[in-house]
């Protein structure tokens, strides 16, 4: 017997569908982005397109979710098999008919496994392979754990005769120790909370000793009502800031390729004297600019005295403890910053590491909690919490 998927699907209003599900920026991409990742209605097309073979053309929309977003939210989010039950029931008949009792869908190459996803979101087996330890991890929150823990996972219950915390609860716990612990870290700045800092390096001329800030662009926001810029002013000592409508006059700092002019003797300062700085840790960061909101309005704003003490405070309060959680393998040859920064530590400032260090110190504990109860449930909500990072 012919599938539907064999006889015809319409595929102009899939793909009009799937396009925009495509523009759309999932959250796993900030963990790794998938080019060929396949929009989740393409994929619950093909599959009811292969289970069936007695549906029309209208019965397969309807079952798929096309045509009846009355919200215009995106289609993955509706559950039609659901809501269309007479139609879901021939489809499990035509399935049976077809394949037998049990349909298992592997996908050897399922990288975060939205194939799968779809499938096992109507009830079939699924099997998944992938080579990249990322998809792996990816694929234990997205289609293991909810199986085996949804309920629990969402909600909190019992395992093993003892109340267990939902994931969120697990999470919001550690983000309130935190708080209470580092939140004099984030102030706000003159009364508004602040959404960003933008910060520089600033390397040292050899021949003034006095610094200069690496900086290859002063824009800090494009848009169509017109640019914002960073203005650099050059002090005796230093080079201070103001926000700026137009374009700033950069030539002091003008040079060629990776090196930077001091702003002060107009001395090249060299790729190579550069490098020695960035891996001897003679380079210095500071906040050059902050992104601002009063709750309802939101601006660029420059850095106070407090905003530049923050790196010095966060040093202070480092423990010996915390120094198991800070990263100092060296990346990869293929990350492009390796020769410069050396171990993953380089790549962030001490408020960052320290933030980062106590956050897996506390994932740690909390999942070890876990782990006295049921350790494959501790598994779960570590691996939920690790993806925090």
């Amino acid at each position: 017997k012919e599938t539907r998927l064999e006889k015809g699907i319409p595929t102009k209003e899939i793909n009009e569908i799937s396009r925009k599900e495509k523009l759309g920026r999932a959250p796993i991409f900030e963990m790794h982005y998938y080019w060929a990742r396949k929009p989740l209605v393409t994929n619950r097309a093909v599959i009811f397109g292969v289970l069936s073979h007695s549906i029309n053309v209208e019965e397969f929309k309807k079952i798929v979710g096309l045509g009846v977003n009355k919200k215009n939210e995106q289609v993955f989010k509706n559950t039609p098999w659901n809501t269309q039950k007479e139609i879901f029931d021939k489809i499990k008949k035509d399935m049976q008919e077809l394949y037998g009792d049990r349909v298992l869908v592997l996908d050897p190459f399922a990288g975060t496994g939205m194939i799968l996803f779809e499938a096992l979101r109507i009830g079939l087996d699924v099997e998944a392979i992938d080579y990249n330890p990322i998809a792996f991890l990816i694929m234990k929150g997205t289609l293991e754990y909810p199986k085996k823990y949804g309920e629990v996972l969402l909600n909190g219950g019992e395992i093993n005769g003892k109340r267990v915390p939902s994931f969120e609860e697990v999470a919001n716990n550690i983000i309130s120790e935190m708080e209470k612990e580092l939140g004099d870290l984030y102030p706000d700045h003159n009364g508004n909370r602040v959404l960003t800092y933008i910060w520089t390096f600033n390397a040292k001329c050899n021949t003034c000793d006095k610094y200069t800030p690496v900086m290859p662009d002063f824009t800090i926001q494009e848009n169509k009502n017109g640019n914002l810029y960073l203005k650099p002013i050059v002090t005796e000592n230093n080079v201070k800031f103001e926000i700026s409508e137009g374009e700033p006059d950069i030539e002091p700092f003008k040079s060629k390729g990776i090196e930077v002019r001091c702003a002060h003797c107009g001395r090249i300062i060299t790729k190579k004297e550069l490098l020695k700085q960035f891996q001897n840790g003679g380079i210095i960061e500071s906040p050059v600019a902050l992104y601002v909101t009063d709750g309802k309005d939101r601006k660029f704003d420059l850095p106070i005295d407090d905003d530049f003490a923050i790196l010095d405070k966060a040093k202070k309060r480092f423990t010996p403890d915390l120094f198991n959680f800070i990263p100092v393998e060296e990346p990869s040859p293929a990350v492009r910053a390796k020769n410069w920064l050396g171990s993953w530590s380089n790549f962030y400032n001490p408020r960052q590491l320290l933030l980062m260090a106590t956050l897996s110190k506390k994932i740690k504990e909390k999942t070890e909690e876990l782990y006295k109860i049921d350790p494959d449930y501790a598994t779960a909500v570590g691996t939920y919490l690790a993806m925090l990072l």
